[in-house]
């Protein structure tokens, strides 16, 4: 900027004729001269000069030594293998021609590499950091070497932490930074069982609020809970409403309820199981499949049927009853039965009544033991079973096969009848047997034989094979 207002200045003073001049500005391997300009001197510290001979030489212009330079008086006293007048300011030697060398121009020193202000120093000048820099780098001086500036700060990654720095040094602060760790602050949502609701700064972010942690209660819109809470912090309590179905059965389900204070209500009550192919008392079973389903009284009560007798539940097909049969009225109802001494239909006549059962009979019994009865005139007569009596050789009933006096142990099980003879069988033989100590001696009836020609057995009066004939009368002897 300074060289600027400078060359301004020049401009001004020689308008149009201006040139600017290079003459010794520092050139080298690394650094060209303008155009016109040549580099003199080894490595990096030549100088840039414009040639200018007036005496049909160069004049130590020529970057080394000839007759002219020689005749100028312009040798080489430093040494340097040219010309005295090749380097700015020198006289030469001679006193004369001295200023015919190139004149370095003074301008503001800029940090360019370059001795802009001829005073022998190129560059090492200061300045604040905060001319180019911003946030930390801005703080402090640097230095210019060899056309750099340096000497600031260097910028980093932005940081939270402290607040309020532009440690990235691009003029803004805390870029991506929300808030301070463990900074709080309220939630949004604050009415409901969000009431108190906060959020703390988690690595330099918001991380939103957590209403499910603040509360166990808490449920996104619309609430489902129906709790007489706030649920979805919206102001409002309960009010939803959901169909009958969602949470009853049978005609319970029918409609819509509501959720007032925490309760649902509105729809059908339940009622008394009926059989009418509808669940009345909402506990998911139906009719028959019921256990709390009403039983209505059945239809008779005479004969068999006497008594109040309900329907049983399987009587309740497709919504409606079947009438009442064995399974309510038991194994003795159907058609009347003559001889079972029951009215089987229950019409009110039993058996021995009717026309078509006279001279029939029936088992009967006195305690254990049976005996028959016959239907005369329309009544039975009596049982003709045997009296109990006690079971011993004494009575002389140990041997009828009957348990006389019904305690469930017949004839020679009997203890009392030990001794008793009774008539026994062998075809057609007949003997007698014993009994003795509960149990019956062998029968001592004459042994089965066949009767045939050369047997003894055809000559001793008895039939042996039970074929009806005796000895001689029988063909096979």
């Amino acid at each position: 900027m300074q060289r600027l207002l400078v060359s301004a200045v020049l401009l001004v003073l020689f308008g149009c004729n201006y040139s600017p001049n290079y003459d010794g500005i520092h050139c080298g391997e690394n650094r060209e001269c303008p155009e016109g300009y040549t580099c003199i001197g080894p490595g990096e510290s030549g100088r840039c000069l414009k040639p200018n001979p007036v005496d049909g030489g160069d004049d130590g212009y020529d970057g080394g030594m000839d007759a002219a330079d020689e005749k100028a008086g312009d040798g080489d006293g430093d040494g340097d293998g040219y010309g005295d007048g090749d380097v700015a300011g020198d006289d030469g030697g001679d006193g004369v021609t001295g200023d015919d060398g190139p004149v370095c121009q003074p301008e503001p020193e800029v940090c360019d590499n370059l001795d802009n202000d001829c005073d022998g120093i190129t560059d090492g000048i200061t300045r604040d950091c905060d001319v180019a820099h911003l946030g930390i780098c801005a703080v402090g001086t640097e230095t210019c070497e060899e056309g750099v500036w340096a000497g600031c700060p260097l910028a980093g990654d932005e940081l939270c932490d402290p607040p309020g720095a532009d440690e990235n040094c691009d003029g803004s602060v805390d870029e991506g930074c929300e808030c301070m760790n463990d900074q709080v602050r309220g939630c949004p949502l604050q009415l409901g069982v969000c009431a108190g609701a906060e959020e703390v700064c988690t690595d330099y972010q918001w991380p939103g609020c957590d209403y499910l942690a603040h509360s166990q209660d808490y449920e996104p819109i619309p609430e489902q809970s129906c709790d007489g809470l706030d649920n979805d912090c919206d102001d409002i309590t309960d009010g939803m409403t959901r169909s009958c179905n969602i949470d009853h059965v049978g005609q319970c389900s029918v409609g819509t309820e509501t959720c007032t204070d925490g309760v649902w209500g509105g729809c059908p009550q339940a009622e008394q199981e009926e059989c009418d192919g509808i669940d009345n008392d909402c506990d998911g079973d139906l009719d028959a499949l019921d256990g709390d389903l009403y039983l209505p009284d059945c239809a008779l009560n005479l004969g068999v049927c006497v008594g109040t007798q309900q329907h049983d539940p399987s009587k309740c097909i497709d919504g409606q009853w079947r009438s009442c049969d064995h399974v309510e009225y038991g194994s003795d109802y159907g058609v009347d039965v003559c001889l079972d001494g029951l009215d089987n239909d229950c019409d009110g006549v039993t058996d021995c009544g009717p026309a078509a059962c006279e001279g029939d009979t029936r088992v009967c019994y006195n305690e254990c033991l049976e005996g028959q009865q016959i239907c005369q005139g329309g009544s039975w007569t009596a049982c003709d079973a045997p009296e109990k009596h006690e079971e011993t050789s004494a009575n002389g009933n140990c041997g009828d096969g009957l348990d006389n006096d019904c305690d469930g142990s017949t004839d020679c099980a009997e203890g009392a009848c030990d001794g008793f003879e009774r008539v026994c069988y062998k075809v057609c033989h007949q003997g007698h047997q014993h009994c003795e100590n509960g149990g019956w001696t062998e029968c001592d009836a004459h042994d089965y034989e066949e009767e045939k020609w050369g047997c003894w057995c055809c000559d001793n009066g008895i039939d042996d094979d039970c074929d009806g004939l005796t000895d001689w009368d029988d063909p096979d002897c």
